[in-house]
């Protein structure tokens, strides 16, 4: 392996890794991310309305939710994405809407 050439790929909830690791710094050149999450509390808002998943991952999801959609949403925290990042998104994707790819583009753009 050659640790000078380390990139990330990441579907889905892989995708939201992916961004976890550049936002944290981990020594990758790049990373790809294919229907990734990345605003927490819009996807909870429309597959788990109840909540039942949210809780059932996190157990003080009640008490801390602010802090839980706040480290696992790239939309809060585009200026910590530093590396370069290609984003894919299916039209049609019946899981993840492709506003959340779309709403991370628009935010990396601003900064340029």
């Amino acid at each position: 392996a050659d640790a000078e050439n380390v990139f990330l790929y990441g579907i889905s909830r892989g995708g939201m890794m992916s961004y976890f690791g550049v936002r944290e710094n981990w020594p990758v050149r790049a990373a790809a991310v294919v229907g990734a999450i990345t605003d927490l509390e819009a996807y909870l808002k429309v597959t788990d309305p109840e909540l039942k998943l949210a809780r059932s991952v996190w157990p003080n999801y009640d008490t801390d939710k602010e802090r839980i959609h706040a480290r696992r949403s790239a939309v809060r925290w585009p200026e910590k994405i530093n590396k370069p990042v290609l984003i894919l998104h299916g039209g049609a994707d019946p899981q993840v809407s492709p506003v959340h790819a779309l709403n991370l583009a628009r935010a990396l753009t601003e900064l340029k």
